[in-house]
C-alpha cells in the first residue's frame, strides 16, 4: 500500500479513500509505522487495527465500546486488536483508530492510554452512527411482534418466548423452537420484498424445518389506531414481565445483542402500522433462495473468491397468514 499524497495531514497513515478502495478489492493486511508494531487488516467484513501492548499495560483500563466495536487481547503475543464488525461503521471506526495511532506515534503513549484518549474524541461521532437505522428498527420491531405472539401462544409464556429468541445478533436464525426455526423479515415496500444478507440465512439446519415470517409496515400518523413504535413495543413487553427480574434481564440482554441501547431510545419513536397480515412461508425447495448448494456449478477456485452475497427476494403470494393455531403448531 503506497502512502497518500501531501494533502494527507498524516502521510504515514493511508487516507480513508485509500482504505475504502482496498476494502472494495477484498481482504488485506498492511503495516503502519505508528511507533510500535501496528497492523491494519480487513477479512472481507471486519476492519481491524492490531497494536502491541507494553509489558505493564492493563487492558482493564480500555474504554467500553458499542457492540459493533470490540477489543480482543492476545495474551501470548501481548497484542491488542480493535475490530469493527459493521461495514457501515468502517469509516468512523477508522477515524477512531487513526486518532489512537497518532497518539501512540506522536505522543509515544501506550496503546491502552491512546485508545482511551481517542475514544474521548470520537465517542460522540461513533455513537451517533450506531443508532439503529429505520430498517433495523423495523427488523427489531418485527422480532418483538413475533416474540409477543409466541408468549401468548406457548403455555410457558414469556419464559419460553425469550428462550426461543436469538441470544446473539449473528445467530443462525431469529427464533429456534423444538424442531423448527423462524427467520423474521420486515419491509416498508408495497411488495413483500426482503433483503437476505448471506447464503446461509435461508438455509435450514440439519433435521429442522425453516420458516420465513414476512411483515409489511407503512409509516403512520401519531394517533392512528393500531400504530406502534419500537419504543412502545419495548415498553409494552417490559411491563408484561411485572416484577419478574430475571425475565427483564434476559429481555434486555436480547435487545442489546440486537443493537438496541436505551441511551438512544429517543431516536426510536418512528411510528408504523401493519400494511397487511403477517405471512409465514416454509423455506424449502420451492422457495426462491440462494444457498451454497446453488453455487455447486462454479469452479472451486472461483467459489472461494466469493466473499459475501446479499440479495432481495419478493415473496408476495407465497405462504399463508400466521394464525395462533398455525404458530402453536410450529412452536410445539
Amino acid at each position: 500500500m503506497s502512502s497518500d499524497n501531501a494533502r494527507n495531514p498524516r502521510p504515514w497513515l493511508p487516507t480513508w479513500q485509500t482504505v475504502e478502495l482496498l476494502i472494495a478489492q477484498g481482504p488485506f493486511r498492511h503495516a503502519i509505522p505508528a511507533g510500535k508494531s501496528a497492523i491494519l487488516s480487513y477479512d472481507g467484513q471486519r476492519l481491524a487495527i492490531t497494536v502491541s501492548l507494553g509489558p505493564d499495560e492493563d487492558p482493564a483500563r480500555l474504554p467500553a465500546l458499542p457492540q459493533a466495536l470490540r477489543f480482543d487481547i492476545d495474551v501470548r503475543s501481548r497484542a491488542l486488536t480493535v475490530t469493527c464488525t459493521e461495514p457501515e461503521l468502517h469509516k468512523y471506526f477508522y477515524t477512531y483508530a487513526c486518532h489512537a495511532l497518532e497518539f501512540i506515534r506522536e505522543g509515544q503513549q501506550l496503546a491502552v492510554a491512546a485508545f482511551r484518549e481517542a475514544w474521548v474524541r470520537t465517542r460522540e461521532l461513533i455513537e451517533q452512527q450506531v443508532v439503529l437505522s429505520r430498517d433495523k428498527q423495523l427488523g427489531l420491531l418485527g422480532e418483538l411482534i413475533l416474540l409477543a405472539n409466541v408468549a401468548a401462544t406457548h403455555h410457558l409464556g414469556w419464559r419460553a418466548a425469550l428462550e426461543s429468541w436469538h441470544r446473539a445478533a449473528n445467530a443462525e436464525h431469529d427464533f429456534a423452537f423444538r424442531s423448527a426455526d423462524i427467520e423474521v423479515k420486515t419491509t416498508s415496500k408495497e411488495t413483500r420484498a426482503h433483503i437476505i444478507g448471506s447464503l446461509n440465512q435461508l438455509k435450514a439446519s440439519p433435521g429442522r424445518s425453516l420458516y420465513l415470517l414476512s411483515l409489511q409496515f407503512s409509516a403512520s400518523p401519531l394517533h392512528a389506531n393500531g400504530s406502534i413504535s419500537l419504543n412502545e413495543k419495548i415498553t409494552e413487553i417490559r411491563n408484561a414481565f411485572g416484577t419478574t427480574d430475571d425475565l427483564r434481564t434476559q429481555f434486555l440482554q436480547r435487545l442489546t445483542s440486537a443493537g438496541w441501547n436505551e441511551e438512544h431510545s429517543s431516536h426510536y419513536n418512528y411510528r408504523v402500522i401493519e400494511r397487511s397480515h403477517p405471512t409465514i412461508i416454509k423455506v424449502d425447495d420451492e422457495f426462491p433462495r440462494l444457498t451454497p448448494e446453488n453455487l455447486v456449478g462454479l469452479r472451486p477456485d472461483h467459489l472461494v473468491r466469493i466473499q459475501s452475497v446479499v440479495y432481495s427476494v419478493d415473496v408476495s403470494g407465497l405462504g399463508e397468514a400466521l394464525t395462533p393455531r398455525l404458530l402453536a403448531e410450529l412452536i410445539s
